[in-house]
């Protein structure tokens, strides 16, 4: 009889084990993928501050220009001061479209990581269900034949 009770208990054990591991991978998972979220708001913090600042920087850029267009004598609004500005909007144009696509990259990069991490911890926990029925279905098997209960109460 003692040793049905320590194969029973054994297997309870098994049972608490897979379940608790299968569960503790999927929880491990799920941090993980919070983290990857919180990188991707730093990162659109740290892009939204950068075109923030180029946008400062543009409009600083065109009104020393145009101060300087003025200051020469040149007529503010005609074609090499038009030109001039143009020049300046394109740059912090063409800079800030770059911080939005290096931006873009990593947040996607980052977004597929996180839905990867929590399909993986998802599918942990669920091996350690169907492991858990094999485990079970096995035992069940064996309990019937020498080796189960009855090779143990003997």
């Amino acid at each position: 009889m003692l040793g049905l009770g320590l194969m029973l208990g054994s297997m309870g054990l098994d049972i608490f084990g897979n379940i608790m591991g299968g569960k503790e991978e999927e929880r491990q998972a799920k941090w993980e993928a919070e983290q990857r979220l919180l990188q991707i708001r730093y990162i659109k913090d740290v892009a939204r501050e950068k075109t923030h600042g180029l946008a400062r920087e543009s409009t600083f850029a065109k009104g020393s220009a145009m101060a300087t267009v003025a200051k020469s004598g040149v007529k503010v609004g005609t074609g090499s001061a038009n030109t001039l500005i143009g020049m300046i909007e394109n740059t912090y144009a063409e800079r800030m479209k770059e911080i939005g696509m290096e931006t873009s990259y990593q947040v996607s990069s980052l977004t597929r990581e996180a839905e990867e991490l929590k399909r993986r911890g998802k599918k942990a926990k669920e091996a350690s269900y169907w492991e858990l029925g094999a485990s079970l279905l096995g035992k069940s098997y064996t309990m019937g034949t020498s080796e189960g209960w009855w090779g143990a109460m003997a």
